[in-house]
């Protein structure tokens, strides 16, 4: 197939054999004479601007109120924090432990004593916690009852009461209910060389 010789002698300046298109574009449109600007236009309408701030809540929603709001940089942070890995570390000492998970979904709790584990806040469906239990003192001295709201896995819901030890609960909340695992004595791997 012949190629097409361009028609004009203006097109011969910036369409090239070799080239590829978006060269040849660019080279059009950089070579272009152009004159001076013209004058600037009206002035447009005042905006009426956005000064109120959009809610954590509304923003994980995409709610639209019925006033305009924006979203600054702590809504996203807030908003960006509901999804992500944060760890809380707390001591509970003969006392009900609350999981607040609106800011976290992970929790560090050091249990002494005789505790309980109530039904967490802010937790809305299908979100999932984390809730490492440890032992401060060993001798089935540290005890936990869980709130009825967590549903375990075969029913066991058994700590490991060794110094140090360290068990795993998972909960995710379905609907009425937290389906709830738990991961007991959690400690290192052996390695390879141990098992032979």
């Amino acid at each position: 197939m012949a190629h097409k010789v361009p028609d004009g002698d203006q097109c011969n300046n910036y369409f090239k054999y070799g080239k590829s298109f978006p060269e040849n574009v660019e080279d059009a449109l950089c070579q272009i004479p152009f004159g001076s600007t013209g004058p600037t236009g009206p002035a447009g309408p005042a905006g009426s601007g956005v000064s109120l701030i959009a809610s954590t809540i509304d923003i994980l929603a995409g709610n639209n109120t019925s006033e305009d709001r924006y979203v600054n940089a702590s809504g996203w942070y807030e908003a960006s924090n509901q999804y992500a890995p944060l760890v809380v570390s707390s001591n509970v000492t003969n006392s009900t432990y609350t999981p607040d998970a609106l800011n976290t979904n992970i929790f560090d709790l050091t249990i002494l004593g005789s505790c309980t584990l109530a039904a967490p806040i802010n937790m809305k469906n299908g979100r999932t916690i984390t809730l490492v239990l440890r032992q401060s003192t060993g001798g089935n001295q540290n005890t936990v009852t869980f709130d009825p709201i967590y549903h375990f896995d075969g029913g066991y819901n058994s700590l490991t009461y060794t110094f140090g030890a360290k068990d795993v609960v998972v909960a995710t909340k379905i609907t009425d209910f937290l389906f709830t695992t738990m991961a007991n004595d959690c400690k290192t791997s052996m390695s390879d060389a141990s098992l032979i």
